[in-house]
């Protein structure tokens, strides 16, 4: 029964069903392989990705040892490297760096050395161009060559531990993103390191923290549209009577509350603004060659970060009198461009035994490709740094006829060197770079802005047929024309004179800082500290210290230059020898404090000193605002007494915006009229605590209407290229202005006065607001609209989603601003997103290194999907920080892999 019943479901089922039946197993079995092919990729891409972690456990074969090394890494992945010499001490760390970063190091090393078009192909040529006019590559050369004996078997040892890892393993090995360039370009081949490799990296950071080169640009291009008065009140002096100096007596000035103290219905009187001229419509051309050299310089990588007054940081130091534990605090978070992985590689280094040669037990901030540590402690000091941001950048203007330079004194000859550009997928290309006894020629000059400058000198301008741009041959071109070669010059006839933009830069002369990194790195008090300190001279920084003594001191180093007659805001006329750079200062002539009556020392890329109190420095400084919040914060701390890490750690990650606390009053007296929107904005804004939180509708709203306000009022009085991009700078012209309503800067076609542009902003941005978060205001979120979004240098932004997918991280909601103590900056010209960042942050506790308090941007490692590759992004955007072992001890306990390298 049981088979005859079986027989006959078999016959009774129709030929549909039984296609069907079929059609479900072929189906379910095609999915079965597909699944499992998938599962496969999966599984080789995974083997792929993970191929390139590093080992970190066990023991490995490191080649030139004189003994074993121990390396260390605790639950966040951080090494602490144990040696017994030096050089063991050294190339050590350029294995470790190689593990983590090498992909970082090697791309870093072809920015620095103009050869990004080897991994990328032509799109990069003009890029490189740019670098190799100014060579970053020869200079650093050039300083390897003048090292001592010692320094240089620092970097030898740290290249030989770099090629120690990469020795017999294929790109892929190294790096995924070898893979990925090898897939369009085909395989790629790795070069040995070199110790001008790790010294070209500093020339980065010094393009990075480069001072005032753009408003010098943009300062140019106004002069052609707009009058002195009208430039002064878009650059505004700075206000020594109402915000604070790093040293002096000026140091703890302050004024008006706090943003957060703003409430419905207060007031505060502005600031008094001097009487300005009228602004006209004025002639709004502008010069190309000054506007394609500032495209020049904001289409570089990204890793060279932006140039921006906001881009800076914070560093503070408080005596050990003012603390709980009777030892100095040290804080400092330095700002930058954000990448993945973090510029910061953190490392500790120590020789076991500490001797004069094996001088380090030293941790903190590392850059991957240079050896030592450049923020941090060692056992008896501790340091910051900010960015000093002295004047030591200058556009040139130079004549030139033919092959020569004209100079008041007679003429010379234009400097020539050629420079051969290898391009993936294309032949090389051949660039003649021109340069002058300033530096190299970095643009052409057309007649708008030569108009000015002759009649600012007494000259009468050139005939109208010289106003062209002069030889495509005779300036390397931006990225937006590429380098002539040298045969085109028949474009310009030899006897016909034209004018260029070069640029003078203390950077492009070889200085000290790669010794300097070792010299702070072994100082164990005041005095070796600022001897290190004078090695340090470009990028010039703000360098903050303490020590545990109970010592604190402040030094400015660098090499800054005496200048002539020119003041160095304006690009000046090459040929007139008085407004040449008359030498430089002295170290001993450079700021300094130490161990001040108040007991603590604030830097926050504020001015050092008030005008006449110091050598001239400068005028393009940050406007304080982050200065005076810290200085505000702390005041009342040290009037308590019994500071903490944990106080500071709030300090760090303050949200006051400091531009509510004078214009909030404004807007709240407004009369709002029959304006339904304005009225809303003004409810919302009545119980704001002024923070720019990233939970905040206020702060969302406030930060829009700011935004709004520069676009309607200031960018269509303004020449091209020069848009208003918000921060410190632009909050004090505006606050500057609310003290004058019938300025003219207020008035428009729509706008009478300051309150009409209020008013109208006021609307506009809620519109706006609406658009970009919904019409509810309760959904409104600052972080929603200021995300970070922290990309691959490299392959970040590719165009490619999958590959952006792979490298890049977030967004992440953060809280902060511009001119913000959480210094999460953002520019108002292109939008609400973040893009420049406190790259780390640090608390160094001299009483005990193992309660200090430490967090990086992104993580340790540089390999994607790696556990310690974003790891802690987290802690960063909610301001949290992190402990880190010190103590030999503390390293015991808190070690989670132990990788021994043995000779």
């Amino acid at each position: 029964m049981a088979e005859e019943s079986t027989s006959r479901l078999l016959t009774a089922v129709r030929p549909a069903e039984v296609h069907r039946t079929v059609s479900r197993t072929i189906l379910l079995r095609i999915l079965a392989i597909v699944l499992a092919l998938v599962t496969l990729l999966a599984l080789v891409g995974v083997h792929i990705v993970r191929r390139s972690f590093p080992q970190t456990t066990g023991e490995l074969s490191l080649p030139g040892l004189d003994a074993s090394v121990t390396v260390t890494r605790d639950a966040s992945g951080i090494p602490m490297i144990e040696a017994s010499t030096a050089h063991d001490l050294f190339l050590a760390q350029g294995f470790v760096h190689a593990q983590d970063r090498f992909w970082e190091m090697d791309f870093r090393r072809h920015v620095t050395a103009g050869r990004l078009s080897e991994l990328f192909g032509p799109a990069q040529f003009s890029t490189d161009a740019f670098i190799r006019t100014l060579g970053w590559r020869q200079v650093a050369e050039a300083e390897v060559a003048a090292l001592d004996d010692t320094t240089a078997g620092y970097y030898q040892a740290y290249a030989s531990g770099v090629n120690a890892y990469l020795r017999d393993r294929s790109p892929t090995e190294v790096s995924l993103e070898y893979g990925i360039i090898g897939l369009q370009n085909g395989g790629i081949e790795i070069e040995p390191w070199t110790p001008a490799d790790s010294v070209s990296w500093l020339k980065a950071m010094a393009w990075d923290l480069r001072s005032n080169l753009e408003d010098e640009i943009d300062r140019a291009i106004l002069s052609t549209a707009l009058d002195e008065a009208e430039i002064a009140d878009l650059y505004p002096e700075y206000p020594y009577g109402d915000r604070p100096t790093i040293i002096g007596d000026s140091a703890t000035v302050t004024a008006g509350p706090r943003p957060d103290e703003v409430r419905a219905g207060g007031t505060l009187d502005p600031n008094p603004a001097a009487g300005r001229s009228s602004a006209t419509d004025g002639d709004l051309a502008v010069t190309s060659g000054l506007l394609d050299l500032k495209s020049t310089l904001r289409s570089l990588p990204a890793l060279l970060g932006i140039s921006s007054r906001e881009i800076g940081s914070n560093s503070w130091v408080i005596s050990g009198r003012h603390t709980a534990a009777g030892a100095p605090l040290l804080a400092n978070d330095p700002h930058l461009s954000p990448s993945m992985p973090s510029v910061w590689h953190q490392v500790g280094l120590r020789c076991r035994e500490v001797r004069v040669e094996c001088p380090f037990d030293v941790s903190g901030f590392s850059f991957s490709g240079l050896p030592g540590v450049v923020i941090g402690h060692n056992r008896d000091i501790a340091w910051g740094l900010t960015n000093l941001g002295p004047d030591v950048a200058d556009l040139v203007v130079e004549k030139i006829q033919g092959a020569e330079v004209i100079h008041d004194s007679g003429r010379e000859p234009l400097l020539e060197r050629r420079e051969t550009i290898e391009i993936a997928g294309e032949d090389p290309r051949t660039i003649t770079v021109r340069s002058t006894k300033h530096g190299p020629i970095v643009s052409a000059l057309d007649g708008a802005y030569r108009t000015v400058l002759d009649a600012s000198v007494g000259e009468t301008s050139n005939p109208a047929g010289n106003d062209e741009q002069g030889s495509p041959g005779d300036d390397p071109k931006p990225p937006t024309h590429d380098p002539q070669p040298p045969d085109d010059e028949e474009q310009s006839p030899a006897d016909e004179e034209h004018h260029v933009l070069a640029l003078e830069w203390t950077a492009l002369e070889p200085g000290s800082t790669a010794e300097a990194v070792f010299a702070i790195n072994a100082a164990a008090d005041w005095d070796e500290f600022r001897d290190a300190a004078a090695l340090f001279d470009v990028p010039a920084q703000n360098l903050v210290y303490a020590d545990r003594e109970g010592n604190i001191g402040y030094q400015a180093p660098g090499r800054i230059p005496r200048r002539g007659e020119g003041e160095g805001l304006l690009p000046r006329p090459g040929w007139i020898a008085a407004q040449d750079w008359q030498g430089f200062y002295d170290f001993e002539d450079l700021p300094r404090e130490y161990n001040p009556d108040r007991g603590w020392i604030v830097t926050a890329n504020n001015p050092v000193a008030a005008p006449g109190a110091t050598v001239d420095l400068g005028r393009d400084f940050d406007y304080g605002d982050r200065a005076e919040r810290i200085t505000d914060l702390i005041t009342p701390l040290v009037a308590e007494g019994a500071i903490t890490a944990d106080d500071l750690s709030r300090v760090q990650t303050d949200t006051a915006n400091p531009f509510a606390a004078n214009l909030l009053p404004v807007l709240l007296d407004l009369d709002a009229g029959s304006d339904p929107e304005v009225g809303a904005a003004q409810e919302l804004l009545r119980s704001w605590d002024g923070h720019d939180d990233s939970d905040s509708a206020a702060a969302a709203y406030f930060n829009v209407f700011t935004a709004t306000l520069l676009q309607e009022v200031f960018a269509p009085k303004l020449p091209e290229g020069t848009p208003p991009t918000g921060g410190s700078r632009w909050y004090l012209v505006i606050e500057n202005l609310l003290d004058e309503p019938e300025s003219p800067w207020w008035r428009d076609g729509e706008a009478r006065g300051r309150d009409e542009a209020l008013t109208r902003a006021l609307g506009s941005a809620w519109t706006t607001t609406e658009e970009l978060l919904g019409a509810e205001p309760v959904t409104w979120r600052w972080g929603t609209l200021h995300e970070l979004t922290i990309r691959s240098s490299s392959l970040g932004e590719s165009g490619i989603a999958a590959i952006e997918k792979l490298f890049n991280r977030g967004p992440y909601e953060v809280s902060g601003g511009s001119g913000v103590v959480n210094a999460t900056g953002w520019d108002a010209a292109i939008g609400y997103e973040t893009n420049w960042v406190p790259s780390m942050r640090q608390i160094i506790d001299l009483d005990d290194f193992d309660s200090s308090r430490w967090v990086n941007l992104t993580g340790t490692s540089g390999h994607a999907f790696h556990e310690h590759y974003a790891d802690q992004v987290e802690d960063w955007a909610a301001g949290r920080t992190r402990p880190w072992a010190y103590s030999p001890q503390a390293v015991r306990r808190s070690a989670v892999d132990t990788l021994t390298l043995i000779p």
